[in-house]
């Protein structure tokens, strides 16, 4: 039996979000990486406080979108990793000089063997766009160290 994640019996979810491009929808707009920069940025402020207290040597950013908000997190102690989307990951590639980026499905997942056992795993406002939010907690089970640290967040709707 799935979880209902401790919603009320009368929660009725939101409209889907288009988060994938397709051949129709270019994801990816100038607006969107801009905006990038922002949301979510006290959740990363978060992993540094955390990373700069611990021995946090591997971080992977499932859901990393275009990746900006992992620089504050670079160093010559830890690896970085990003998982997303082509058109994410073609952003983060051309764009920054720091991590290892995968394309991966994390409904479907095909590169896990790509990525390490990770010390920390951030994975912000990545949930919410998922029809079985079961999947994501699967893939990060399996690229999370026992010890390790996941931070996770979502929206407040």
């Amino acid at each position: 039996m799935k979880e209902n994640y401790f919603l009320p019996k009368d929660y009725k979810p939101n409209k889907t979000n288009i988060t994938m491009e397709s051949e129709d929808v270019t994801y990816w707009t100038k607006e969107r990486i801009h905006k990038s920069r922002i949301y979510q940025y006290y959740v990363y402020l978060i992993a540094k406080e955390i990373k700069e207290k611990r021995e946090i040597s591997t971080i992977i950013d499932v859901g990393c979108g275009t990746g900006l908000k992992l620089k504050m997190l670079t160093d010559n102690k830890s690896s970085i990793f990003g998982v997303d989307q082509e058109s994410a990951i073609d952003f983060c590639r051309k764009n920054l000089s720091f991590g290892t980026w995968i394309v991966d499905d994390i409904e479907k997942p095909n590169n896990l063997s790509k990525l390490p056992k990770a010390d920390m795993v951030i994975c912000a406002d990545v949930i919410e766009h998922l029809p079985d939010p079961d999947k994501l907690f699967e893939y990060i089970d399996s690229i999370l160290k026992p010890e390790g640290i996941l931070i996770l967040s979502t929206p407040e709707r």
